[in-house]
């Protein structure tokens, strides 16, 4: 398989007031198309800053970022815009669900944003929901869901658009065990059953155990990789602490 993400010697600075600090220090780094992988490491060990700069969300300070084919580095803002609409998905930790829209309508937003109608989009929104199990759930707000049924309609509203590439940061943060493994299952279904690549930022070794690659960041820098999953969570426990992250 083909690599849809690849970054060379990225880099990522910050100023702290006099203070430069280096949150990412010249990281090479790939994804094939349909793998999924999972990015572990401690708090400011930058995997937030990569899986944004993987999904053009920020600009890299040195270094390349492609992603399916294009230079992200290369393209104007208003260029980026349109390859995140319709290439990536993105699901964050904390929802980001509209308050004032049904399941449905935030569902379909990516769809209208990209000048569907809401009559055209109305199939594939059903569709989508179905596939979450939020089918029955279309009509409510969102201060009537759970927080895991909150995350199964972000999840649909990434995929619905059909995406190359789905970016998940701490996707399961915020849920219990049940729910997060719930959502977790949709992942790893997404990426198997339709070649989504999947890449999610987690410091749970539950969560990590679904990709079939972990790589582990520390300090801004790369410091070791497992293959071969999707894992049992002992494999990733022992993994943590062989890289002391």
């Amino acid at each position: 398989m083909s690599e849809i993400i690849e970054t060379k010697d990225l880099q990522k600075q910050y100023r702290m007031g006099e203070v430069i600090v280096e949150a990412l220090k010249g990281v090479d780094f790939a994804v094939r198309e349909g793998e999924f992988v999972a990015i572990m490491g401690p708090s400011g060990s930058g995997k937030s800053t990569l899986l944004h700069l993987l999904g053009g969300l920020d600009l890299a300070s040195g270094g390349e970022v492609f992603l399916a084919n294009r230079r992200l580095t290369r393209l104007r803002d208003t260029e980026i815009t349109v390859m995140r609409r319709r290439h990536v998905g993105f699901v964050f930790q904390f929802f980001n669900l509209l308050p004032t829209l049904t399941t449905a309508e935030n569902v379909a937003l990516p769809l209208l944003l990209d000048g569907q109608s809401a009559k055209d989009s109305a199939a594939r929104v059903a569709e989508i929901l179905e596939q979450v199990n939020m089918g029955n759930r279309a009509g409510h707000m969102p201060d009537q869901l759970s927080g895991g049924e909150q995350q199964r309609v972000a999840i649909a509203r990434a995929l619905v658009a059909d995406p190359k590439i789905l970016l998940a940061d701490e996707p399961t943060g915020n849920l219990d065990s049940a729910a997060g493994e719930h959502v977790l299952l949709i992942l790893r279904r997404a990426c198997d059953d339709t070649s989504q690549t999947i890449v999610i930022v987690t410091h749970n070794p539950t969560a990590a155990a679904f990709a079939d690659r972990v790589v582990f960041l520390q300090d801004g820098a790369l410091v070791h990789e497992i293959i071969g999953g999707p894992f049992n969570v002992q494999a990733i426990t022992e993994a943590i602490a062989r890289v002391n992250v």
